[in-house]
């Protein structure tokens, strides 16, 4: 179950923030701001300084809690892994998390303290992914769908639709995800 609403920044989301905006171009905020996928549009970096500027002066962000009533599915690639979590009938949340940029959330996947029943994070409009992430709640157990590369799913997710990127509704439910993952390509399927 996830609960998605609009609050005030928080003292964690501020600090994050004003990291983003005046830690210039070089602190470990920043390069996970310059990792992740640029919104349609903002090609520079100054753009992306901009948009968090933009958040603070605006002084609301979205506030997500997930609650696991199921596992999510867990798919390995190689900068990390991905996420895919039920929402509803005909949507899946999809959390990459990568293990070159400093993304808090794979200290805790290494740590096993990642994969439990309570996560929440904020989310700033137009800065992709969540930020502020926490875990907590006893363990769960994902479903393991072993490599991403050379599946259906990679197909469907990097050439049949626009890459949605981290913190992303996919259209696509649950059932969708496990069985396009667990296709694998043949060697003429994978280059087309």
């Amino acid at each position: 179950m996830i609960f998605v609403r609009e609050t005030p920044l928080s003292q964690e989301a501020l600090s994050a923030l004003k990291g983003v905006t005046a830690a210039g171009r070089g602190g470990r905020l920043w390069s996970r701001l310059v990792a992740a996928p640029r919104p349609a549009g903002r090609t520079d970096l100054t753009g992306r300084a901009d948009l968090a500027q933009a958040v603070l002066a605006r002084g609301t962000c979205e506030e997500v809690e997930v609650w696991h009533d199921a596992p999510p599915a867990l798919a390995e690639h190689e900068h990390g892994i991905y996420l895919f979590v039920p929402m509803h009938a005909k949507a899946t949340l999809l959390l990459d998390i990568s293990s070159t940029t400093e993304d808090p959330r794979w200290a805790l996947h290494r740590e096993k303290k990642l994969l439990v029943t309570h996560w929440r994070w904020v989310r700033f409009p137009g800065i992709q992914g969540p930020w502020c992430f926490h875990a907590d709640g006893h363990e769960i157990t994902p479903i393991r769908l072993g490599a991403f590369h050379g599946t259906e799913l990679e197909l469907v997710l990097t050439q049949d639709m626009a890459w949605p990127g981290d913190d992303a509704l996919l259209p696509l439910s649950f059932n969708d995800i496990e069985r396009y993952a667990r296709q694998r390509l043949s060697a003429a399927a994978a280059a087309r």
